[in-house]
């Protein structure tokens, strides 16, 4: 019951951080907006490539290596996993530095939202050990601290620059700056020799399993694609005014996927660890009971909740009244994806690569409707609402199948 005070303390974290967007809304043009939104994308992008993998197998791997006293052992794959990222980062700089541009940015936005999302994977790799010892406070509290730090920072750079690139930039230093101090401490509880391990970790790079690492860095990075690849295309082909109104409207669900890394800060590592403990059965009923509640509890509250928002944004944001259109939209697909615990349940039993193939072929399928309704209707393939319907039928598509296959897995068929 102590334990359970997490929630309210990440649910403020959380709200913290999406208020973000919100505030940035309000002060920034259409212009500045769709540049932080785009460096956003870029950061999320990043944080989901950063590691190839070893983020999560290092996120599945700690729980069982403190129950069986071999921690040492996680710590040398965190390092691994911090150098693997830094190597991610300098590769990925030499785009901008070459003067490339992608999802709308130049050089500099592009280079600080790279940055961005090296700030956001070490903080990730600096909070998995809290995690992972089911210390579901610690790790709240330092998500906590963080918000309003980072919310602070942003804001002034905002008011002494104003700049969106700035912004941006301001945000990743506190962030790195936090990681720094959580990473020293996680060492310092492991009594290792920072050194001992920092010599380990580079002699045992060639024994990392770079197959089950790649195979579920494939399955994020794939995911993250069908995911967020209606954002890639609306910064590539919207206007800056109409991306700022979608990238505005999309906070619902990046809303809806913060709440679900609340909820999965410590139900992941419980399926871990009674994965361990007591087999499939018990990780299949937690995961049924979870996923179906929110999902139909989500449903149920969506006209309500679109109904709420239209207003809010009528009242408070008239410049995106133009966006609610789409509204209703990504309300279901946030509710469908905070609902998603399927995909902890088969990376947990060590089904990455069928859900890889799983998330190709459910991805492929969505586009295909999508593409096929909008023919039959004669819409714009590339139009803003169009946009919203390709993110709407990948993610249904997706969810129906991983809940399939999670079914024959619990049944034994896989």
């Amino acid at each position: 019951m102590k334990k359970i005070w997490y929630v309210p303390i990440l649910a403020i974290a959380m709200l913290v951080m999406m208020l973000r967007p919100l505030l940035y809304a309000r002060l920034l043009s259409h212009e500045e907006f769709a540049i932080y939104s785009a460096a956003l994308l870029v950061s999320s992008t990043f944080s989901i490539l950063g590691c190839l993998g070893l983020q999560t197998m290092l996120q599945r791997r700690m729980p069982m290596d403190l129950l069986a006293g071999r921690f040492r052992f996680s710590l040398v794959l965190l390092l691994q996993s911090l150098m693997v990222a830094i190597v991610c980062f300098l590769v990925g700089s030499l785009l901008p530095v070459l003067g490339g541009e992608a999802a709308g940015l130049a050089s500099a936005g592009l280079l600080a939202g790279l940055f961005h999302g090296l700030s956001q994977q070490t903080f990730l790799l600096a909070t998995i050990e809290s995690r992972s010892r089911g210390e579901s406070i610690r790790f709240s509290n330092q998500n906590l601290y963080r918000a309003f730090i980072v919310l602070g920072a942003g804001y002034i750079a905002y008011t002494y620059r104003y700049s969106s690139t700035d912004v941006i930039l301001a945000e990743a230093l506190v962030s790195i700056g936090l990681s720094v101090l959580h990473l020293s401490a996680t060492f310092r509880r492991g009594k290792y020799s920072f050194s001992i391990l920092l010599a380990v970790a580079l002699a045992r790079f060639s024994k990392i399993d770079w197959a089950s690492a790649i195979s579920l860095a494939a399955v994020i990075v794939i995911g993250f694609i069908f995911a967020n690849g209606d954002r890639w295309v609306a910064a590539e082909v919207l206007s800056p005014e109409y991306f700022a109104g979608y990238a505005f409207v999309w906070i619902v669900i990046a809303a809806s996927q913060s709440m679900q890394v609340i909820v999965n800060a410590s139900f992941f590592p419980s399926l871990a660890r009674a994965y361990a403990e007591f087999g499939i059965e018990r990780v299949f009923m937690r995961v049924v009971k979870i996923s179906c509640f929110i999902l139909a509890a989500g449903l149920l509250f969506s006209m309500p909740a679109t109904m709420l928002l239209a207003w809010l944004i009528n009242e408070f944001y008239p410049g995106y009244v133009f966006a609610a259109s789409i509204l209703p939209l990504f309300i279901v697909i946030a509710v469908f994806r905070f609902s998603d615990f399927w995909s902890s349940m088969l990376i947990v039993v060590g089904k990455e690569r069928p859900l890889l193939a799983i998330t190709v072929a459910s991805g492929l399928a969505g586009l295909s409707l999508w593409w096929g309704g909008l023919q039959l209707m004669g819409h714009e393939l590339l139009s803003f609402e169009s946009m919203a319907f390709m993110a709407l039928t990948v993610t249904v598509a997706r969810y129906l199948a991983v809940v399939g296959y999670a079914l024959k897995v619990r049944l034994g068929e896989c």
